[in-house]
């Protein structure tokens, strides 16, 4: 999840709630519970120290989230140092001082590990807490109290320990809906996009038939009343641009034509205007470029394309790695050739002249 946008931001939301509730703890709960038992430490600036260095902790994390980071691969050592830090501070107390108000650690660090492994599985909180009721225990044994505070231990581990797990079951529930909102809106964007792109190759579909339109039907006219003769030369070569074009618009299939095919086709119309015979073909793409690289795709064959003399066979097609659209002209053509770094994947021409004619593809490697 932590690579959906809504995930992210959930995290975010729980981690500076997470912060809030630690930072009050720290220093508005043990902070006070330190200064007053200070007595019970052999030195007074050990209490101070460890409560400073778990502070600092605090702080940095703090520093960490405001960048809209996490602690990643840093979490377990950083965690570890953590339990370290307060296994010490306990160590400094007399047993009889542990879990009592001087113990202040031990209901404090639980909340580290909310924070420190928030982009985590919560196996890895989980973890956490456990290894510091499991420290906490040993320490009980080695200072020969654990059969007289095994109680306590276990009431004030299932007492902080519910509100922690609680709110990981919170984060758990919200995950959920978080996953379940992010699909929604995906599917959302897909079905926008689709929408919008129908709508452009209609309204192209739309402009070419009108096109069409103004070119055939006095053709056909003039042939039909004798205006035009079909034995002149001219004559057949109009009729067979005006062909290829209704070809191309009658062979379309609905959702399958694309926007970049659209844009090939304007060039190809472009072309024919000028009296060149072009034969094209499209197939369905399985990935669509974005306008940038559409317009790439576009210009790689529009140089060659526009300066042909008389035929040529355009084709727009590709498979779901890449997309090509290549052509073959009459007549040798100087055609840049390389690669557009500047683009999303890569967009490579590659150019082959012989016996008089000019092949030049140009292919998008799917990112």
């Amino acid at each position: 999840m932590a690579d959906q946008p809504l995930g992210r931001l959930l995290l975010r939301g729980v981690r500076e709630a997470e912060s809030m509730i630690l930072m009050a703890i720290l220093v508005l709960l043990d902070g006070p519970s330190m200064l007053s038992t200070l007595g019970q430490y052999s030195h007074w600036w050990v209490g101070v120290g460890w409560w400073l260095v778990l502070l600092a902790v605090g702080i940095a994390d703090i520093l960490i989230g405001v960048r809209s980071r996490f602690w990643g691969r840093a979490a377990w050592p950083a965690g570890l140092f953590v339990l370290a830090v307060s296994y010490a501070a306990s160590s400094a107390l007399p047993p009889e001082s542990l879990l009592t108000p001087a113990h202040w650690t031990f209901g404090v660090v639980g909340w580290f590990g909310m924070l420190l492994f928030a982009d985590h599985r919560m196996r890895h909180v989980v973890a956490f807490i456990v290894l510091h009721v499991a420290s906490t225990a040993v320490l009980l044994a080695q200072q020969g109290v654990l059969g007289e505070k095994l109680v306590v231990l276990a009431t004030v581990s299932v007492g902080v320990g519910s509100f922690q797990f609680a709110l990981i079951l919170a984060v758990l529930v919200l995950r959920g809906v978080a996953e379940n909102a992010t699909a929604v809106a995906v599917a959302q964007a897909g079905a926008a996009t689709q929408e919008s792109v129908a709508r452009e190759v209609h309204a192209d579909r739309q402009a070419r038939y009108a096109m069409l339109r103004e070119s055939a039907l006095p053709l056909l006219r003039g042939i039909a009343d004798g205006t035009f003769a079909p034995s002149r030369r001219a004559v057949q070569h109009r009729a067979a641009v005006e062909a290829a074009r209704m070809r191309r618009l009658f062979s379309e299939h609905g959702d399958e034509a694309t926007l970049l095919a659209a844009e090939v086709e304007s060039l190809v119309d472009l072309v024919e205007r000028r009296g060149v015979a072009v034969r094209y073909a499209a197939r369905p793409l399985v990935v669509e470029p974005p306008p940038e690289v559409r317009r790439s795709l576009v210009e790689a064959i529009s140089g060659v394309l526009l300066v042909t003399a008389r035929t040529a066979r355009v084709t727009v097609g590709g498979t779901g790695s890449d997309v090509t659209v290549s052509v073959v002209t009459d007549g040798d053509v100087e055609v840049a050739e390389g690669e557009r770094s500047d683009l999303p994947g890569a967009v490579q021409t590659s150019t082959i002249v012989d016996d008089g004619r000019t092949w030049v593809e140009a292919r998008w490697l799917v990112p």
